[in-house]
């Protein structure tokens, strides 16, 4: 389904938003210093993830026209980067963001020197890598970029880094690592990680690459992202690198994201800074090139190129935050940011070259323009049918001639069960039948394509169904009746987490081996009535608000919602209270304090509201601690994924889950223990 060639008698080139696996692409390549190296060709072999600066794949050059990536490295695979996110949201409140900032649309996307000097900026900060670690491979290279017509954005080429994201490991000394008792703190691969990251952060302010640094800084809670674990082999001579060097998101003064954010937000008002997104201080670089531009000839041509782009791409900026009135007042400044404008405007297609030169000549209407895509949500509807024949002539073929309407829709059908199947919205037994049904194609689109991918994938396969289904109603019962699927269960998230590299191979067959013992079982058994119970509540409430539209007393709904006790606390000391009557006489028998202890902690705990279904990881605290923190791990990174922005893998919200469900508990143990 990769027919995604748009038909020929199609009098204007529509947007493409990803590239697909498989795909050949053609572009002319441009090096750091704008020269173009020649025509290359690239062979799109996997997509790798996409943030707000944009997406990422990895790619296979044809020709050869790069330059070397390294004395040690081979040009088999590259990175290219398109500076448009994949996702629609986060396009839209990314491009919001930076409207909002600088009044135009996301410079780096549309405009040569903004992305030339982003590129010049990492390969500075390689050399300066280099210098101070010894080292090349600390920092990614850049390779060159190129323009995309179809996906109307720059796009970046980068040295590909055989890598993978931080493993997270136990640490037992967190406590012990603040005392004066001698303990040295443990050299997690995560403490190696930020120990690096804040040295790129140093290097960074040195050079004068401020808003870089903030790639790196450890408390914006996304930019672990940035740096990933090297692979290794004969060519890593280093443990860490950076790969990902430009900003995503600017940040105004009233709108901060991060801590990090905060704390510049608040040192820059009083400098009359209201906006922070990729802030340079050349006099800092003029010093580290003094210094250091003998042993590199090479760094003293990149900052004079630097300097170039960097002063076009920001005179162009209207920038109302800093620049104020003359940004309108000096003519000089008005002809460079309506050039820039209307460029960008050509580039999106917004406008045909001789609207474009129509716009340029005329100051009112490019004002009146530029005040048509103010409208919410139609503005750039509107421009594109003011300022481009090509696509008024599309619009008026499609009402007029149904030949071309169904040749379009033919093309939009097509583009649309590709990116749905590649992006894993639909399965390939779904794809035939939308393929053969224009109705099922057409209820897809209008309906289900708006969801999130998730929820898409959900509502059209019946199979996701049934296993969600499953999961929801059939796996709890099943982990409370079954003994071997129980430890069928267990099993695969004890080797998730060794993959993780939470526990080492030891570690693994010990806690594998503990899934036959007899009061493991009991703990499971309960962890999956628990489950159950949670799943089969949330049913209850439906129901009571079912009862409450019906008969308009809503007082169940809110005594089950909103009590301290909820229906399924009772339910819950109803069931712990009966497995303690029923063990009882075995405790007294044999002794049982520590069972006791843990059914009677499972009493006190189960009836409450937000806590009580934490009674049975408590009970299998008491006997089996990794176990019982490993299990919280698993569940908690989960809960963290999910959420937008913030919850991604490897970064510091789901290692601070990590820490707290599963490090801190080891340490408390350690320190009693200790004492």
């Amino acid at each position: 389904m990769l027919a995604c060639i748009p038909p020929v008698s199609m009098p204007f080139k529509p947007q493409r938003d990803a590239y697909f696996a498989g795909e050949n692409i053609e572009a002319v390549v441009f090096g750091l210093n704008g020269e173009c190296l020649g025509l290359e060709g690239f062979t799109i072999r996997e997509y790798v993830g996409s943030g707000f600066a944009g997406q990422v794949y990895r790619a296979a050059p044809v020709n050869g026209v790069l330059p070397s990536a390294g004395e040690r490295e081979t040009r088999q695979t590259v990175a290219i980067k398109v500076l448009k996110p994949k996702s629609r949201w986060k396009r839209i409140f990314r491009d919001l963001l930076y409207y909002c900032s600088y009044q135009t649309s996301y410079a780096p996307r549309l405009r040569e020197p903004a992305v030339r000097s982003g590129l010049i900026w990492q390969e500075v900060l390689r050399i300066a890598a280099e210098i101070e670690f010894g080292l090349v491979s600390a920092v990614a290279r850049p390779l060159g970029y190129y323009w995309d017509s179809g996906q109307r954005s720059y796009v970046e080429v980068h040295q590909w880094v055989d890598s993978r994201p931080v493993r997270y490991e136990a640490d037992d000394r967190i406590f012990f690592s603040r005392s004066a008792g001698g303990h040295v703190p443990a050299e997690t691969e995560m403490v190696r990680k930020k120990r690096f990251m804040q040295s790129l952060v140093k290097l960074c302010h040195q050079i004068g690459a401020l808003g870089l640094a903030r790639q790196y800084e450890w408390f914006t809670l996304v930019s672990q992202a940035n740096v990933l674990s090297r692979v290794k082999s004969e060519s890593s001579t280093f443990e860490f690198t950076g790969i990902d060097f430009r900003p995503g998101l600017a940040v105004p003064f009233f709108l901060p994201l991060s801590p990090v954010h905060l704390r510049i937000i608040y040192a820059g008002i009083p400098q009359g800074v209201l906006v922070h997104f990729d802030e340079v201080e050349f006099e800092r670089l003029d010093r580290f090139v003094a210094d250091q531009g003998s042993l590199y000839p090479s760094l003293l041509e990149l900052c004079q190129q630097l300097k170039q782009d960097d002063r076009r791409y920001r005179s162009a900026l209207p920038n109302l935050w800093h620049t104020g009135r003359r940004s309108i007042t000096d003519p000089k400044r008005r002809r460079a940011i309506a050039n820039g404008l209307i460029e960008d405007w050509r580039k999106l297609d917004k406008v045909a070259p001789d609207a474009a030169l129509r716009l340029e000549r005329s100051r009112l209407g490019f004002f009146l323009f530029y005040l048509l895509g103010l409208l919410p949500l139609v503005g750039g509807f509107f421009q594109r049918i003011v300022g481009s024949t090509p696509y008024r002539h599309h619009l008026k073929n499609l009402v007029l001639n149904r030949a071309y309407f169904r040749e379009v829709f033919k093309w939009r059908k097509s583009c649309d069960l590709s990116a749905w199947l590649a992006d894993g919205r639909i399965p390939e037994l779904r794809l035939e039948r939308l393929a053969r049904s224009n109705f099922l194609y057409c209820f897809d689109k209008a309906v289900l394509s708006w969801l999130p991918g998730r929820l898409h994938r959900l509502a059209s396969d019946g199979q996701v169904f049934r296993r969600q289904l499953f999961y929801l109603i059939i796996h709890p019962i099943r982990l409370l009746l079954e003994k071997e699927y129980r430890k069928t269960w267990l099993a695969e998230i004890i080797n998730q987490q060794y993959h993780r590299g939470i526990v080492n191979a030891a570690q693994r067959d010990d806690l594998l081996r503990q899934l036959t013992e007899a009061p493991m079982q009991a703990f499971i058994r309960d962890l999956g009535f628990t489950i159950g119970l949670e799943i089969f509540s949330k049913l209850g409430y439906a129901m009571l608000a079912v009862y409450g539209f019906s008969s308009g007393n809503f007082v169940p709904l809110a005594i089950a919602a909103l009590g301290p006790i909820p229906p399924s606390g009772i339910v819950r000391t109803a069931y712990v209270f009966s497995l303690l009557v029923w063990e009882l006489p075995g405790m007294i028998r044999r002794r049982g304090n520590k069972l006791f202890l843990t059914r009677a902690l499972g009493l006190l705990v189960a009836p409450w509201r937000m806590v009580g279904n934490l009674f049975a990881p408590l009970e299998m605290f008491t006997y089996y601690h990794d176990l019982s923190l490993l299990l919280a791990d698993y569940y908690v990174s989960r809960i963290v994924g999910v959420i937008p922005v913030l919850g991604g893998r490897g970064q510091l919200l789901e290692y601070w889950a990590f820490q707290l469900v599963f490090n801190v508990p080891l340490s408390i143990r350690k320190r009693l223990l200790a004492r």
